[in-house]
C-alpha cells in the first residue's frame, strides 16, 4: 500500500508527463507548420516576423496555416507561463528540455520550434 506521500509523488510525476507530452505536441506541429510554409524559427526575429500578421497571401490554405502558426506559438508561450506559475522554473525547465529531447529522437533540431531553450534559461 502506498504512502499518500508516495500517491502524491506519483501523481506528480504522471502530470508533468502529461506537461511534457501537451507541450511536444504543440512543438512538433508548429515544427511541422514552419516546414510546410518554408518558415524558420531559429531565431527571435524569426519567431516575431512568424507572428506578425502582415503576411498576405492569395493562397487560402498557405494563410490558415500561418494562422495556425502564430495562434500555436502564442498559446505555447501562454502554456510555459502557466507551467512556472504552477509547477515551478525547475520543473518546467524539465518539460522543456524532454519535450526537445523527444522532437530530436524525432529527427528534428534544436530550436526548429522556435525555443532557444539556452536563451530561454539564462533569462530567469
Amino acid at each position: 500500500m502506498q504512502t499518500d506521500q508516495s500517491q502524491e509523488e506519483a501523481s506528480r510525476a504522471q502530470r508533468l508527463d502529461r506537461m511534457t507530452l501537451s507541450f511536444e505536441a504543440i512543438n512538433a506541429r508548429i515544427v511541422r507548420l514552419a516546414i510546410a510554409l518554408d518558415i524558420s524559427l531559429q531565431s527571435d526575429d524569426e519567431v516575431t516576423q512568424a507572428m506578425c500578421r502582415h503576411q498576405s497571401t492569395s493562397d487560402f490554405l498557405i494563410a490558415n496555416k500561418r494562422e495556425e502558426l502564430r495562434g500555436l506559438l502564442v498559446l505555447r508561450y501562454g502554456i510555459q507561463t502557466r507551467y512556472v506559475d504552477e509547477v515551478g522554473i525547475v520543473a518546467t525547465r524539465q518539460i522543456l528540455i524532454e519535450a526537445e529531447e523527444h522532437l530530436v529522437r524525432k529527427g528534428f533540431n534544436p530550436g526548429d520550434d522556435g525555443v532557444n531553450l539556452e536563451r530561454l534559461f539564462n533569462e530567469f
